[in-house]
């Protein structure tokens, strides 16, 4: 079922509906649950939103998997659609809806939402811009309820967000995957160019090895990013649905040498045994081995 395009007016019940949400989801986590935020258009006054409450919950580990305890209160575990180290739940009825993300102690992402919350409320210009756009952008896609080009197209103003928010961390992020398939075409050109520039070159130019594995299924690829920088792209293939084998990284010029490929190696292991898959960070043939070696 596609996702219905609609954008009301800021609502003050938002703030409270949140509160008396967040208060049952920290008595049925317990002691596994170490803070409750309120995150997205719906926590910023004056600001337009679709009519879904996005709540941030951040765990001391996301292992503990507590898909039973929240779907006791309603709630549908869609897995890790969002980010690769967030596991992301809905509950559609009773009103009013409510996305849940689930971050371990620590993941920088979750300041990412911390940052562009706090910026919009200190620049009330901003929200201005930010509602216009959003109508607009409603009036623009709503007949066809298309939700896809609507977040496309929001997506330069959410950067330039990101970016005077100050936000600089290093998160894990999906280029392409079976669960998120809509690449970013910034991000998309930049993963081509690093491939081209420091991985393509081991080939012997050979560009119909990474045309034939970004279309195939099996093939998953990553990006760690400095705030809205890619610093380094990575593919991992998928063998026997079971076994995630890092093909590649590639670290883009000025962040090589400075620990980058090795914390983007943590992170897509972490990952990896997040789904209990085998991790095998050493490619099998002397030709990948040597692209790894490279970068690593």
């Amino acid at each position: 079922m596609s996702r219905i395009l609609e954008v009301v007016p800021y609502d003050p019940l938002w703030p409270k509906l949140f509160e008396e949400e967040a208060r049952k989801i920290k008595e049925a986590l317990g002691e596994h649950c170490s803070s409750i935020h309120h995150i997205g258009s719906t926590s910023v006054v004056s600001l337009p939103s679709k009519p879904i409450i996005d709540t941030l919950v951040i765990v001391k580990t996301l292992k503990d998997n507590p898909q039973e305890i929240l779907a006791s209160l309603g709630y549908r575990l869609r897995g890790r659609i969002v980010t690769p180290l967030s596991d992301f739940y809905q509950r559609g009825t009773p009103q009013p809806k409510f996305h849940l993300h689930l971050y371990e102690e620590g993941d920088e992402t979750a300041q990412l939402h911390f940052s562009v919350r706090q910026y919009l409320r200190d620049h009330p210009f901003e929200i201005d811009q930010y509602s216009q756009l959003k109508f607009d952008l409603q009036d623009k896609y709503k007949a066809t309820n298309n939700y896809n080009e609507y977040r496309i197209e929001k997506s330069p103003f959410i950067d330039t967000l990101i970016q005077k928010s100050g936000f600089v961390g290093i998160t894990l992020n999906y280029i392409k995957s079976t669960l998120n398939k809509n690449a970013s075409e910034k991000d998309l050109a930049t993963f081509k160019l690093l491939q081209k520039e420091h991985i393509l070159p081991l080939t012997k130019g050979d560009e119909t090895i990474f045309d034939e594995t970004f279309l195939g299924e099996q093939h998953l690829y990553f990006s760690l990013k400095k705030g809205l920088t890619i610093v380094a792209v990575s593919n991992i293939e998928m063998i026997d649905c079971n076994v995630a084998f890092l093909r590649s990284i590639a670290t883009d010029v000025p962040f090589q040498g400075k620990g980058y490929a090795q914390k983007f190696c943590d992170l897509l292991q972490k990952w990896a045994k997040s789904h209990d898959y085998f991790w095998v960070h050493l490619p099998i043939s002397s030709k990948t081995d040597a692209i790894y070696r490279s970068f690593r």
